[in-house]
């Protein structure tokens, strides 16, 4: 379930930028940048399965979901779509095409019914070029990206499944490590998009939350599960050096 029921058409911007908040990037950059993400941009409601993007279109902009969540997947030769990240609430995307002038690495896909907030590249651009100085804070959104990135691939080429899925599902709840002041409770994630996000069967997925689910870490429901205790997790993760 998205965490406001009402559609982005309906949500004033001092509510779109409460969302956006609660993304420590957002909160970082300074008040006229924030001022002119929200001035220049517009919501844009998605169904479920909705394409927001597709791999190899023109870069459009960035975006920040406000409600729901967005799969960033390919599709391979045989027509299936591993997924690389799912992302929710506050967290803004499209910057590598933006700065790269590239095209589109990845499909970007609705889980559930979500709302994003689009800014359009002219629009934004052209407010750069005239504040210089604010290429460097989308260049840093991009940089935290990459650095979770190595340490993700560095972890999971040595870890066993269920330190793994702990470790995913730690990002997942802090928002790829921008959202640590507000860590999500209750992820919209299904076993199969869990699984297609490690590379894992299905079952090995599912014998890794039975083990989190025991520890206490986690609790599962149809189509979500549950963060009970982030130490917990956090532990199970291979990172039980942070918990205090």
């Amino acid at each position: 379930m998205p965490r406001n029921s009402k559609t982005a058409a309906d949500l004033p911007l001092a509510v779109v930028r409460s969302v956006m908040l609660t993304h420590e990037w957002f909160r970082s950059i300074s008040e006229p940048f924030q001022e002119a993400l929200l001035a220049r941009g517009k919501s844009r409601l998605l169904n479920q399965s909705e394409h927001l993007f597709e791999a190899a279109s023109r870069g459009d902009g960035l975006y920040c979901v406000l409600a729901g969540s967005v799969s960033v997947q390919s599709r391979d030769r045989d027509g299936n779509a591993p997924v690389l990240i799912v992302v929710g609430p506050g967290h803004w995307f499209g910057e590598l095409s933006m700065l790269d002038q590239h095209e589109r690495t990845h499909d970007a896909v609705a889980l559930e019914a979500t709302n994003v907030w689009h800014v359009q590249q002219a629009a934004i651009e052209a407010w750069l070029d005239a504040h210089p100085k604010h290429w460097r804070d989308v260049a840093r959104l991009l940089a935290g990206k990459l650095r979770v990135a190595f340490t993700v691939i560095d972890k999971e080429l040595r870890g066993e499944m269920t330190g793994r899925v702990a470790k995913r599902l730690l990002l997942l709840s802090l928002g790829w490590g921008w959202q640590d002041a507000s860590p999500a409770q209750r992820l919209t994630l299904s076993q199969d998009v869990l699984a297609s996000m490690l590379g894992g069967s299905r079952s090995s997925i599912n014998k890794a939350l039975q083990e989190l689910k025991n520890l206490g870490a986690v609790r599962l429901s149809y189509g979500a599960i549950e963060i009970a205790d982030l130490k917990r997790l956090m532990a199970a993760s291979g990172y039980a050096a942070a918990i205090d």
